[in-house]
């Protein structure tokens, strides 16, 4: 967190201190002569811009660019891993753990590393770990079915969302995550290539195939 300096500018200028006074004025100027005050123009940044300089912040250990981070992506994790795990609970976790990796982690991240394909990077390998402790218990059948029994209240405009989560369910982990990155976090090719760590080539044809099966799955009804 970095220290509010003792004194402002404000409160400079309240105590009616004068920062500078010209030891006289001449009695004209012709108009041309007078300063022409400059304001500042914001140029907006692109939001790549604005992770490089969160990632940067990261690295000195800025807690204020820590809870900007929670701000930007908190939810957005806990919905990537929602999607991927199907359970709301263990979601919440992974997204957690995933931005506390990505805190003690920024010191050690490589020059160039972009923080979005980062944080999503990181967040999928935690739910791959995550998915193979708990394939150790369950089948992926008894996840499907409580994911299917977490929204009963409002089925009717529910329904199509929970038959999405039930086929993404049932795909190959591979080919979720693409299918989560490209289209519900709205990644490009070469974004959802770099968190995955894949070819672009390779996020092409997952994302070909994963798309194939998941209209098989919809269209077939139990």
């Amino acid at each position: 967190m970095s220290e509010k300096l003792p004194i402002s500018a404000n409160q400079i200028l309240s105590a009616g201190i004068p920062l500078r006074q010209p030891e006289s004025e001449p009695a004209e100027r012709p108009l041309n002569a007078w300063p022409v005050e400059k304001k500042d123009i914001a140029i907006p940044m692109s939001s790549e811009d604005v992770d490089r300089l969160l990632l940067g912040r990261l690295r000195m250990r800025d807690k204020g660019a820590l809870r900007e981070l929670v701000d930007q992506y908190g939810s957005a994790l806990t919905g990537a891993a929602y999607l991927y795990l199907g359970d709301r609970d263990a979601a919440e976790d992974m997204a957690q753990e995933c931005l506390i990796a990505v805190w003690y982690g920024a010191r050690k991240a490589k020059t160039g590393t972009k923080l979005q394909s980062w944080l999503y990077g990181i967040l999928f390998n935690q739910c791959r770990k995550y998915r193979r402790s708990l394939w150790r218990r369950l089948r992926r059948q008894e996840v499907a079915g409580a994911m299917l029994r977490q929204n009963e209240e409002d089925r009717g405009s529910q329904e199509q969302s929970e038959s999405l989560r039930e086929a993404l369910g049932r795909l190959d982990e591979t080919l979720r995550a693409v299918i989560i990155l490209r289209f519900e976090r709205g990644m490009s090719v070469l974004q959802t290539a770099d968190a995955l760590g894949v070819p672009e080539g390779t996020v092409k044809s997952r994302t070909h195939a994963a798309v194939r099966q998941l209209r098989k799955l919809l269209g077939t009804k139990p």
